[in-house]
């Protein structure tokens, strides 16, 4: 039997609820432990191209999302995956918007709205300055001149050598490999 399929959850969960410091710490050692290989498989599915560069960082952001959230987590309504899979991938979404991308989710999601304007009326042959975006996107003129700078400033970094993932799977080859002891 693999460690992550040894751990009872229910006790995990009631042991860190009970308010002693000692067997909090302990349980949430645990689940981190018991899911180091799920953060591992989502860190791969999600952001391959990240791993050769944020491998260790990705990995912390993981545990600390597990730690973050493990006072809301119920294993009556689901399992450890699918409660904290969408907690895992935010903590990395965030940690590379901000590391990598130079950006915060706030100014991604106003690029997004921003480039999707710009790409519109580029194809008609039309660029707009950061006024005009503000006019047809409703945000602020130095939100769009923020935002532009951030982008622009991102696009000087680029990653031209290929990655292949495969290489990265071997000591990762699932959550079993990672967790055997």
């Amino acid at each position: 039997m693999r460690f992550y399929e040894s751990v009872n959850y229910n006790k995990l969960v009631a042991d860190y609820r009970t308010g002693d410091k000692k067997k909090k710490d302990e349980a949430v050692a645990t689940m981190c432990k018991a899911l180091k290989g799920f953060i591992i498989m989502v860190m791969k599915r999600e952001y391959p191209t990240y791993i050769k560069d944020e491998f260790d960082d990705m990995l912390q952001c993981g545990y600390l999302a597990i730690i973050q959230h493990f006072d809301h987590y119920d294993p009556q309504t689901s399992t450890p995956s699918t409660y904290f899979y969408i907690h895992i991938k935010q903590a990395l979404q965030l940690h590379l918007n901000s590391q990598k991308n130079q950006s915060s989710i706030y100014y991604q999601t106003t690029n997004n709205k921003i480039q999707a304007i710009t790409k519109k009326f580029q194809e008609e042959g039309i660029e707009l300055s950061d006024e005009q975006v503000s006019e047809q996107t409703g945000l602020p003129v130095k939100t769009v001149h923020n935002a532009r700078a951030i982008f622009n400033g991102a696009q000087k970094y680029s990653l031209d050598e290929s990655i292949d993932v495969d290489e990265y799977s071997s000591p990762f080859a699932s959550p079993e490999a990672v967790l055997e002891d």
